[in-house]
């Protein structure tokens, strides 16, 4: 039963890679999706010129996911220390088990040579754990 649940998971993400290929940009935003040339990300706004070479303006905070070179960043409350900043951030998908997702934000820190990673473990949109490079295995 195992193995045919594994197989099933399979054909399904082969089918979903399938259908947007790895150079294609494309963003769900609260209403829609669109499949975009570019996407670009500005302090309060952000950018979708779409294939026909319209261009789209919105606000970032209406933007829940998008998927760039084969990799998936969807937004998420941001939370440090175990505690909920109050804010959301992209963060990119790591990996998937179960009802559980293992994500990865990275920003940089007050240094700028220094980039600050951490990874959190998501049920949903509900934090289980957070850890970063330094902590203990």
């Amino acid at each position: 039963m195992k193995k045919l649940l594994v197989f099933t998971m399979a054909i399904g993400y082969c089918i979903g890679v399938a259908a947007v290929s790895k150079d294609s940009l494309k963003v769900d935003t609260n209403d829609s999706s669109f499949i975009v040339q570019k996407l670009t990300f500005k302090n309060a706004t952000t950018i979708l010129l779409l294939q026909n070479g319209e261009k789209i303006m919105m606000s970032p905070d209406k933007i829940k996911c998008y998927c760039a070179k084969g990799r998936k960043f969807k937004r998420l409350p941001l939370y440090k220390n175990g505690k909920c900043t109050c804010k959301s951030a992209f963060m990119e998908l790591v990996k998937t088990q179960g009802e559980l997702n293992l994500y990865k934000y990275s920003n940089w820190s007050y240094n700028p040579n220094l980039k600050m990673t951490i990874y959190l473990l998501y049920n949903g949109d509900k934090l289980v754990m957070e850890f970063d490079e330094n902590s203990p295995h």
